[in-house]
């Protein structure tokens, strides 16, 4: 077991802390999403389908009126989505409303999303594809991530993309690996969206994206909307990509911190039951909700 000295240990981690929030606190502040914060009306069709909030799997209604307030005013029409369900709805209703659109959406266990899958297949022109894959440990620029890899060409084949929405994989897997399957389909001005981002582990993947991706600047980064906490990225249109040592040292040492805890049992399936049927959620162990504290 490889493991620095208590010595070396803290002021490493206290580096990076300060390396890590200096990058969160260096948002960008932009005009055009600060209006798509407020509390302009959506249609009827979309508000319909936000969520009230019942349910701890789903994303919360802050964001969903976030996301389809982001397409209506912004003319997006190509989305791509890593988790799929209640969202998926909410967003096929937004691009149904500003005349039609693509929307892909990325999810492990589809099986848990079959009811709100099947209503976003039912909305007019929409031009809607679920891919089932499954995170796998992977190599990147941002270092060692899980990643849909088997989705990639479906992902290619759809693209070019203006709208990722990046809220899976869950809990110890991470969502560093969104990125690398995406950046290079991206279209200048394109947006990218965290869910989650109040907890340490999707923080860590804002650093690690935002210290190989020279191209993605942070708009905002809110660690209470929601009460889940938001960061949105823009794109713009340089596709630069570096190996940033940081990047890749803290992803190897949470990687072997998550692994840890798996061994160990914290983390493992005895740990929780399955959720139940109907679009509710995938196992409590692996779905994570939004209370963990992560990294």
């Amino acid at each position: 077991m490889l493991t620095l000295p208590a010595s070396l240990a803290s002021p490493v981690k206290h580096r990076l802390r300060r390396e890590r929030d200096a990058v969160l606190r260096a948002a960008e502040p932009d005009e055009a999403l600060a209006s798509l914060m407020g509390e302009s009306p959506l249609s009827p069709s979309i508000e319909e389908v936000i969520p009230d909030g019942s349910n701890r799997w789903a994303i919360s209604p802050q964001l969903a009126r976030f996301l389809a307030r982001a397409i209506t005013g912004r003319d997006l029409r190509s989305v791509l989505e890593f988790g799929a369900g209640g969202s998926s709805l909410v967003l096929a209703r937004a691009l149904s409303s500003i005349g039609g659109g693509t929307l892909t959406s990325v999810e492990q266990w589809p099986e848990w999303c079959k009811e709100p899958w099947a209503r976003v297949e039912q909305t007019p022109n929409v031009d809607a594809r679920l891919v089932a894959a499954q995170p796998r440990l992977a190599l990147s620029r941002v270092g060692l991530t899980y990643a849909f890899r088997s989705a990639r060409a479906a992902i290619a084949s759809r693209r070019p993309y203006d709208l990722v929405v990046v809220d899976a994989p869950p809990r110890f897997y991470g969502r560093d690996g969104a990125l690398p399957l995406s950046y290079a389909h991206l279209v200048p001005g394109a947006w990218v969206v965290l869910d989650d981002a109040r907890r340490a582990a999707e923080q860590w993947t804002l650093f690690r994206w935002l210290r190989t991706y020279p191209g993605l600047r942070l708009m905002h980064f809110d660690a209470a909307f929601g009460g889940r906490g938001l960061a949105v990225l823009r794109y713009t249109g340089e596709r630069t990509q570096r190996v940033d040592p940081w990047s890749v040292l803290t992803s190897a040492l949470h990687t072997y911190r998550h692994w840890q805890g798996l061994r160990g049992g914290g983390r493992g399936p005895c740990r929780g039951g399955p959720a139940p049927a109907g679009g509710a959620g995938p196992p409590l162990w692996l779905r994570g909700g939004p209370g963990h504290s992560g990294a």
